[in-house]
């Protein structure tokens, strides 16, 4: 349905998309007071966990990659 619309020239639905990246001018501003709430004045919640390194997840991406040629070509 949208490609026949596109195919006769009807471009409008193209331009009519919002951009969901856009940030408003006032928001822009907002956490340069470091009050940390979210919409309708919930505070957000921020998980503590340690995040591995490039190094960590490419070690073991290379550990699973193995594994599985071993198990391929073992078997």
């Amino acid at each position: 349905e949208k490609e026949a619309r596109l195919a006769n020239g009807d471009k409008n639905e193209e331009e009519e998309e919002v951009n969901i990246y856009a940030v408003n001018a006032d928001e822009s501003g907002e956490d340069s007071d470091g009050d940390v709430e979210g919409e309708e004045g919930q505070q957000k919640f921020i998980a503590h966990v340690p995040v591995p390194s490039q190094k960590e997840i490419e070690e073991a991406l290379v550990r699973r990659k193995k594994m599985e040629l071993l198990q391929k070509y073992a078997s």
